[in-house]
């Protein structure tokens, strides 16, 4: 005979663990500091190569600019302004990484221990139909 609740349930847990569970494990077999240092330096990385993307375009669109004024140029001026520029925007997406991928680990940790729960209930649902049985 089926067990309506232990169904219900068993329905519940499969929906989370094909929409988000995947992810939700990855996450979880990382330390907290693990798994947010390495997901800074993937974005410290990611910005680096947007800002020479960035800086790139700048260039070229003000390529004309800078072929008549190249003599007239402070180069070292510029390039301490590019890296003041850099140092900046890592920074602030640096911190923005840093809060993102904390509240992640947070959420997935949660949702994995309500998983883990939910596997427990079902262990004491399966027990208790089992001796139940053997009466």
């Amino acid at each position: 005979m089926l067990n309506e609740e232990r169904t219900k349930l068993m329905t519940k847990m499969s929906i989370l663990e094909q929409k988000n569970g995947k992810e939700w494990i990855k996450i979880g077999d990382y330390y907290k500091s693990d798994y947010i240092s390495l997901q800074m330096l993937k974005t410290f990385f990611s910005t680096s190569v947007s800002f020479v993307l960035i800086i790139g375009l700048i260039v070229l669109y003000q390529m004309d600019y800078l072929f008549e004024n190249l003599n007239k140029l402070q180069i070292t001026l510029l390039a301490q302004i590019v890296i003041v520029c850099f140092v900046c925007y890592s920074i602030i997406f640096q911190i923005i990484a840093y809060w993102v991928y904390a509240v992640r680990y947070r959420n997935a940790k949660k949702h994995l221990k309500n998983f883990k729960e939910n596997i427990e209930k079902l262990s004491v649902m399966y027990k208790i139909e089992a001796s139940e049985n053997k009466d």
